[in-house]
């Protein structure tokens, strides 16, 4: 099986995210072969600053300029993923434990929207709390997508 540049960019990301005790939410890579954008999603459990993010940019793009992952030009952006964009892995959930979710999952086919503060996040589910008297458990794999509702 051929292995996608995403796959390469972690293998290459993610001991640089160590050394900074940071983990990695997405990598998106698109755009034409001779001029991709690479984005790439990080965090940390406590949050990450743009001086820690510039850091980590300098060191991804220094080890990128050692090998050949992307051929032609391309534009990396490292940045933290906001609060805008979808709850990707699970430390994501974790992180953010208190804090009012929106859920998007499928039943009999069909999309529902829960809003709820998260009360718990596990390895394999988490819960909601929609009011005093009603929680709801989800298994991360039934999400379609889940986002921070902000307080605005």
């Amino acid at each position: 099986m051929k292995e996608t540049i995403e796959q390469s960019l972690r293998e290459l990301v993610e001991p640089v995210l160590e050394t900074y005790n940071a983990f990695l939410v997405e990598i998106i890579a698109r755009g034409e072969r001779n001029s991709k954008i690479v984005e790439i999603f990080i965090d940390t459990e406590k949050g990450i600053d743009a001086k820690t993010i510039s850091e980590i940019n300098k060191e991804i793009n220094r080890r990128l300029s050692e090998v050949d992952i992307i051929k032609g030009t391309y534009r990396l952006s490292v940045s933290s993923p906001g609060l805008d964009r979808p709850l990707k892995i699970v430390q994501q959930y974790k992180k953010n434990v208190g804090r009012d979710l929106e859920v998007h999952y499928l039943v009999d086919g069909q999309s529902q929207k829960m809003v709820g503060k998260l009360i718990d996040a596990g390895d394999s589910a988490f819960t909601i709390e929609l009011d005093e008297s009603t929680i709801k458990e989800f298994e991360y794999n039934t999400i379609k997508k889940a986002f921070i509702k902000l307080p605005w």
